[in-house]
């Protein structure tokens, strides 16, 4: 095998910079390469043709790439799996010839669909946008739209009406909406968020109901993990808060459809589960001995 020569990183010079979210404030000292700026551009353009040329320079590469683009070529989907609900189809993807993201529901997984949202419309290269994450509702009649510009993620958080592409939702007090999870019968959310004023390191969930003002307070919840999210059971009926997304353990549990409150549920014990509830069991592979 002959040796590779050791890659050569374009230098990345700290800038320190003091960064406040609520009573926290920190020193970061890379904070210059989020920016949309020359430098950091110029920085951007040097790792980028550093990992093309490395990527282009080993042994397969040529023969991965054909095998790639033949799979994309047999399939008018490429690489995107569409999400159903309430009969529809919907999916987030990059049409050819175009640059950015659209959102498009349809009547079968691998038609052309209907445009619930288009940032080719009115977009400019200065400010690129991208779709994070797209959930529809149980009834597929809504849809909850995470996005974001400029290179950053999971800034914006929009619920459209399928229907009539209507914003029924607009933002959200706190930062970086990550998980959503939609209740039983369609009528609201919860989501995962950053709230400044509490953690800028613990993820919260909040309970969006459609109708009412955004919620500020988050689910009256332990905190056992720093990452903790909601999943709504298969059968729809329950919903899971799950503690630690690499070693996913369901914490808490409440039946949704009675809106029943939080319970414990496997809170505490040392395992991980995934599983889901089949005739009000909870049936899970566990690493539980």
């Amino acid at each position: 095998m002959t040796a590779r020569k050791p890659l050569n990183y374009p230098k990345a010079a700290p800038q320190p910079k003091s960064v406040t979210y609520g009573s926290v404030t920190y020193e970061d000292s890379y904070q210059w390469l989020e920016e949309n700026s020359e430098e950091t551009v110029a920085w951007q353009s040097q790792q980028d043709a550093l990992a093309t040329n490395y990527v282009r320079g080993l042994p397969n590469y040529a023969s991965f790439l054909e095998s790639e683009l033949k799979q994309t070529k047999a399939s008018s989907l490429g690489v995107v799996t569409p999400s159903y609900a309430g009969g529809r189809w919907f999916r987030s993807w990059t049409p050819d010839g175009e640059k950015f993201n659209v959102v498009e529901v349809s009547d079968h997984p691998t038609n052309r669909g209907r445009r619930l949202m288009d940032f080719n419309v009115g977009a400019t290269d200065d400010e690129p946008r991208k779709i994070d994450s797209i959930t529809p509702s149980p009834d597929g009649r809504k849809i909850i739209v995470v996005w974001s510009h400029s290179g950053h993620e999971c800034q914006n958080l929009e619920v459209l009406d399928v229907e009539s592409g209507d914003v029924l939702v607009k933002g959200i007090p706190q930062i970086s909406p990550v998980w959503m999870a939609w209740l039983h019968d369609s009528s609201g959310f919860y989501y995962t968020a950053y709230d400044p004023k509490l953690s800028m390191t613990d993820i919260r969930t909040f309970l969006y109901r459609l109708g009412q003002p955004a919620p500020v307070q988050p689910e009256d919840l332990e905190q056992t993990h720093p990452m903790m999210f909601p999943r709504r059971s298969a059968d729809g009926r329950h919903m899971f808060i799950v503690a630690d997304h690499l070693n996913q353990r369901p914490d808490y549990i409440r039946d949704a459809s009675q809106d029943g409150p939080w319970q414990p549920f496997l809170k505490g014990v040392p395992s991980a589960f995934r599983g889901d509830i089949i005739d009000d069991r909870d049936i899970a592979i566990t690493t539980d001995d």
